[in-house]
């Protein structure tokens, strides 16, 4: 653990290196998350800026944070294992982090992952470092996919027509959050909503003849987005375009393998579509991309020059109006893992073959 932390402390010091500065200050909490193993930088779910800093110079790293923060997340959030790499700085909560950070290094020769104290932001070069993930975080990813899959298997046969989006909502909210889970994303489609709308924010609506739920559930920092469909009664026009909409999410994780350039992938995309007879669907709704310690780390598009890894995570969300399919997994050397719907899953499964790979996507189900 102390190694691979090293290791992206050395990384982000050849990043200083070449913008020819002193130092590089992170307070986005995807980053302290990335640096800590999953420590939780925010009070509030919509924080982007935290509680903490991480000062990087080429001698210290520095953990920059009030008398309110220090001890709790030393002790509850930063695995002992990495205590020893930073050096803390604590200020009171009333007086200036500008003038903490300041003592420690001149801000004119500082860049950082916000623009904060008016230094030079390069977030998108820092970003980048955060892509490749280690086999920690893969643990920690199969880990929340297995209860996002168990939940979605014991509760979707809870719904009914009768029951409204926000209430939906409400019941997997608690769910997530008695597990200590945080749901920072449930959508809830129902039968009006999925025909309507393509990020539904729950409404006071029944859901009617149909349902499927989309959920982006972070834990230690990295975030799993996922969705499940249901009916409440035949609709065979349904079920078979949800088939189609499967065949297309297949067919666009089969092809994200390392060395697979983003823009190549969209190209994939516009076919996938197209072959099902639904040819520039894709334009209604971002299509996901790589993923990680964001929902969506890069949105896939005809000009992303990215080079998929091993060690990246892909979630995909192809939609036709009406259906979803969507799930997060892991790019190996040999194979494609889909965390957030592993094997032992208990949902019915809808199974394809796409160029030699066997891939199963969530079908979808009858109540």
């Amino acid at each position: 653990m102390i190694k691979i932390i090293g290791e992206r402390i050395a990384k982000l010091r050849e990043v200083i290196r070449r913008s020819e500065n002193d130092g590089m200050l992170l307070s986005r909490a995807e980053n302290i998350a990335y640096l800590t193993f999953g420590a939780r930088n925010h009070i509030t779910f919509n924080t982007t800026e935290g509680v903490s800093s991480i000062l990087i110079t080429e001698e210290k790293v520095y953990f920059i944070t009030n008398n309110i923060e220090m001890k709790r997340l030393f002790e509850e959030e930063i695995p002992v294992e990495i205590h020893q790499l930073f050096t803390k700085v604590e200020f009171n909560w009333w007086e200036s982090e500008y003038e903490k950070v300041n003592s420690l290094v001149n801000l004119r020769t500082l860049v950082s992952d916000t623009g904060r104290f008016k230094t030079r932001n390069i977030s998108a070069d820092i970003s980048a470092q955060r892509y490749r993930l280690s086999s920690y975080e893969f643990d920690y990813l199969r880990e929340l996919g297995q209860v996002i899959d168990d939940i979605f298997s014991s509760d979707m046969p809870l719904l009914n027509p009768e029951m409204t989006e926000i209430e939906v909502q409400g019941l997997f909210f608690n769910e997530f959050l008695k597990r200590n889970y945080e749901p920072i994303l449930v959508l809830v489609f129902g039968t009006e909503s999925a025909r309507t709308y393509r990020h539904n924010l729950p409404r006071n609506v029944k859901l009617g003849k149909s349902c499927f739920v989309s959920f982006c559930i972070r834990h230690k920092g990295l975030v799993i987005s996922s969705s499940r469909s249901v009916l409440f009664e035949k609709n065979d026009e349904l079920v078979e375009q949800h088939l189609k909409n499967c065949r297309v999410d297949a067919k666009l994780i089969a092809a994200s393998r390392p060395g697979v350039v983003m823009s190549q992938m969209f190209k994939v995309i516009e076919s996938a579509y197209a072959a099902e007879g639904f040819e520039g669907e894709w334009q209604k709704h971002h299509q996901g991309g790589l993923a990680g310690y964001k929902s969506r780390e890069l949105v896939c598009n005809p000009s992303l020059k990215y080079t998929m890894q091993e060690g990246n995570c892909i979630a995909w969300n192809p939609t036709i109006t009406g259906t979803k399919s969507e799930d997060t997994a892991i790019l190996h050397a040999d194979t494609n893992e889909i965390v957030s719907y592993p094997e032992n899953s208990k949902w019915p499964a809808l199974t394809f073959e796409i160029d030699g790979m066997i891939l199963r996507r969530p079908d979808l189900v009858i109540f």
